[in-house]
């Protein structure tokens, strides 16, 4: 059903300044309501540069780009970034956390950038979905601590538990377990689903580690959707 697309994307082209040809060149790609989707190809191929165009990041020259049924295209710049504040989660491969900020102040960054994503909770209720997913996320005892202390997995789940606070419908993860050995990823990513499944979050995780894409309901390759060259 057309209502149940969360991304549609419909003849994008995207081309650096001053590159020969195209990073992104996708004739089509529509992605579902809670759907978890595998996206799979080699580094430096375009996935981060799709993960920007499709969060509202990068402007592509040409296409459609649909998230939520809204045109991302047809926005003003500040339109994007609000956009993208209040309905997405987006958890980056280095993490970007901020680094002078406690766990919980990284976590409840989101309500701070995005009153729409703040309005879906009281303050009591803040508190208690940060404890909520500290918990789950085995942060417990660290809400208080600078995140420079912390681990890469610990980092990791800050970053999670960012993105999904004030229940973004759509999550983008550009390979967050890059850093981390098979056993930890899995485990990882099983955490992040459950979170999602519990919200009814949509999920496009990109990854060159085809190891793991048993675990999610649909996996694609990038080299098939994209006919544009590497970056």
């Amino acid at each position: 059903m057309e209502s149940d697309k969360i991304i549609e994307l419909s003849q994008v082209c995207f081309q650096y300044p001053g590159a020969k040809s195209p990073t992104l060149k996708i004739s089509q790609l529509d992605i579902f309501k809670k759907e978890k989707v595998f996206l799979y190809g080699p580094s430096g191929s375009g996935k981060s540069t799709l993960l920007e165009v499709l969060s509202g990041i990068l402007q592509p020259q040409q296409g459609e780009v649909k998230i939520l049924g809204e045109n991302l295209v047809k926005m003003t710049s500040h339109q994007r970034d609000r956009f993208r504040a209040n309905h997405l989660g987006y958890i980056f491969q280095s993490f970007n956390l901020i680094p002078y900020l406690s766990v919980e102040e990284n976590i409840t960054l989101p309500l701070v950038l995005s009153p729409s994503r703040r309005s879906k909770l009281t303050s009591a209720d803040v508190s208690a979905e940060v404890e909520r997913l500290c918990q789950h996320l085995g942060l417990g005892d660290l809400k208080s601590r600078g995140v420079t202390q912390l681990s890469v997995g610990q980092q990791q789940r800050v970053a999670v538990a960012r993105a999904l606070l004030g229940n973004p419908e759509l999550i983008l993860a550009d390979e967050p377990t890059s850093s981390l050995d098979h056993d930890h990823r899995e485990r990882f990513i099983r955490l992040l689903f459950e979170e999602c499944e519990a919200r009814g979050t949509t999920v496009l995780f990109v990854s060159h580690d085809r190891s793991l894409e048993k675990i999610f309901t649909r996996s694609l390759s990038f080299n098939e959707i994209n006919q544009g060259g590497a970056e």
